[in-house]
């Protein structure tokens, strides 16, 4: 191996974190262990080692229907793509959509009861975004039309009454 691509390899290892503090469970590496969890391929005690967490059975009883899931997508041993993510599933990413609308409609309550009299554009403008990204969502907002001008000559546009040389002597 060129020594190039070896030191290529030694500083993306050093620039990765060794390993998580027990406290950040990021959702990759909850994936990995609720995967290896329904794998039935380790004990607990090597997965406890093996993603550095320590209590592997609660974990398990919190997450028992995702790795269900998981473990029902199983075919020949591989995991099918996206099973047990939420997030994959389009009822679960429109409740959380309608969460975020929720509070912000809560928060916009509490505003009116106060006797506010304007409430934050921020505030307003993600509602309308989430709305919007709910339609798209269920494909409520139909796809616009794009222009396809591959069919047919290039256009030419021309202004009339100034010359070439005039327009740039104007520009410039």
């Amino acid at each position: 191996m060129p020594a190039s691509v070896r030191n290529a390899i030694r500083e993306h290892e050093a620039a990765k974190p060794k390993s998580y503090p027990r406290h950040v469970m990021t959702g990759a590496r909850k994936y990995r262990l609720m995967c290896d969890i329904a794998s039935g391929d380790y004990t607990w005690v090597q997965l406890r080692d093996r993603h550095q967490y320590r209590n592997v059975t609660r974990f398990a009883r919190q997450h028992k229907l995702e790795i269900e899931d998981i473990r029902n997508s199983m075919v020949e041993g591989a995991i099918a793509e996206c099973a047990g993510l939420w997030i994959a599933q389009k009822a679960m990413r429109v409740a959380e959509y309608q969460e975020i609308v929720e509070a912000i409609n809560r928060k916009l309550h509490e505003l009116e009861s106060s006797g506010a009299k304007w409430f934050p554009v921020q505030a307003l403008k993600v509602k309308a975004e989430t709305l919007r990204a709910v339609a798209e969502e269920l494909g409520q907002i139909p796809e616009r039309p794009k222009a396809d001008n591959s069919e047919g000559p290039p256009v030419d546009y021309a202004i009339r009454g100034i010359g070439t040389d005039e327009l740039a002597a104007r520009l410039r």
